[in-house]
């Protein structure tokens, strides 16, 4: 299984975000006309579960219904633009038996 921790993207040259993100647990592409809503938390409990890196990928790279594309003509990926994302994947629990 796959997390998705995303850190805010730090838009100008020296400049330094003291927030240093979370664990995505909800995303809206289509939220506020296209440009996304995203929720994070810092508790990996609560954070979204991916079976594999590309359905983990392919969840951050959703293009919104309302705006698919950009001002400049290139696809619209508001969760891509607005953090860095980090793709972690998690140890599998075992539970004797």
């Amino acid at each position: 299984m796959y997390v998705i921790w995303a850190y805010p993207q730090v838009r100008f040259v020296g400049q330094v975000s003291a927030d240093p993100g979370g664990y995505v647990e909800t995303y809206d592409p289509d939220a506020r006309g296209g440009s996304g809503r995203v929720s994070l938390t810092r508790r990996l409990n609560n954070a979204l579960r991916f079976r594999s890196l590309n359905d983990a990928m392919k969840f951050a790279h959703q293009v919104p219904r309302m705006r698919p594309r950009r001002a400049d003509g290139q696809f619209n990926h508001p969760l891509v633009a607005a953090f860095a994302l980090e793709f972690i994947l998690l140890q599998e629990e075992t539970h004797a038996e």
